[in-house]
């Protein structure tokens, strides 16, 4: 048991009283909470939590052993602050990142970041292929997917918010669908991904999957949006693609009632936890922050 560890998820869990709060914190999972808990209990001999099925308090001994560690935690944590703040942000941080995400919105963050840190040199690779992070040697890859690769470890930045929008002109010809069966009648623009092509929608906590048609198919989203932008059909596109294309009413948003198109996740994924550089370090805050607490291209839509 890594017992430094261990005791940052004690310490966490008993301040938010709850272990599913300190997971997404720390970036575990919550049996692995539950099971730093169960060894740190076992190692001190002593019960640190009452459960329930639906909370967790301190025991008394758990009390008293919150009170005798913080200090420890505070300390530890104020000297590894001390040391950063001498440590100048440096080295070449290999990136990659899908393509679209990157030219449309990303290179705005690492102008910001490289103005910031100018000892950083940045290698960003834009392909949507998922790198071999390790064989490639890189530090730090952006994945927009619903599931992250295993033995990766994975920070969520925020939800890739995704919608259906098809130019002015189509809709006024064709109409707008409806339902989920009348989308199958219309044009729709179509990424291939060498499977059916299908879409898959979220309708009262269930994920329903339509299988769509449409005699343009085309493997760059940047072309499929032109497509759409020139009337040719309705497309599906995170909305960092057509913001600014929505706000200048070249696309307009195609709703179809109680049904929301089901939006992937943007991660941050790297090799390892253990002895993470401060290079990687200030570049993941630095994602959080610009993403939090909406992204930038979101903020038109923001209620």
């Amino acid at each position: 048991m890594d017992k430094l560890q261990a005791l940052r998820v004690f310490s966490s869990a008993a301040t938010t009283k709850s272990f599913t709060i300190t997971a997404d914190r720390l970036n575990l999972s919550p049996p692995m909470v539950s099971r730093y808990i169960a060894a740190l209990e076992e190692s001190i001999g002593a019960r640190l939590f009452n459960r329930t099925t639906r909370s967790i308090t301190l025991t008394e001994a758990g009390t008293d052993y919150l009170h005798r560690i913080t200090n420890i935690l505070n300390a530890l944590d104020e000297a590894d602050t001390l040391v950063q703040q001498h440590e100048e942000v440096k080295g070449t941080l290999r990136i990659s990142a899908p393509a679209s995400l990157g030219e449309s919105q990303l290179m705005k963050l690492i102008i910001s970041f490289m103005q910031k840190h100018p000892s950083v040199r940045i290698e960003l690779n834009l392909d949507n292929r998922h790198v071999n992070l390790v064989e490639e040697n890189f530090d730090l890859a952006i994945r927009i997917t619903h599931e992250v690769d295993p033995g990766l470890i994975a920070r969520k930045l925020c939800i890739c918010q995704a919608v259906l929008c098809a130019a002015p002109t189509y809709l006024e010809k064709h109409g707008h669908p409806a339902s989920l069966k009348e989308l199958t009648n219309h044009e729709c623009l179509i990424f291939p991904n060498f499977q059916r092509q299908s879409w898959q929608f979220k309708h009262d906590n269930h994920i329903e999957e339509v299988e769509v048609h449409g005699k343009l198919q085309i493997n760059n989203i940047d072309a499929l949006v032109k497509a759409a932008i020139a009337g040719l059909g309705i497309t599906h596109q995170p909305t960092f693609m057509v913001s600014e294309l929505i706000r200048k009413r070249k696309l307009q948003i195609v709703t179809i009632p109680h049904y929301f198109f089901l939006s992937p996740t943007i991660y941050a994924v790297y090799p390892s936890r253990e002895y993470l550089p401060l290079k990687v370090r200030a570049f993941i805050e630095a994602l959080i922050a610009w993403v939090t607490p909406i992204p930038p291209w979101d903020k038109q839509f923001e209620k």
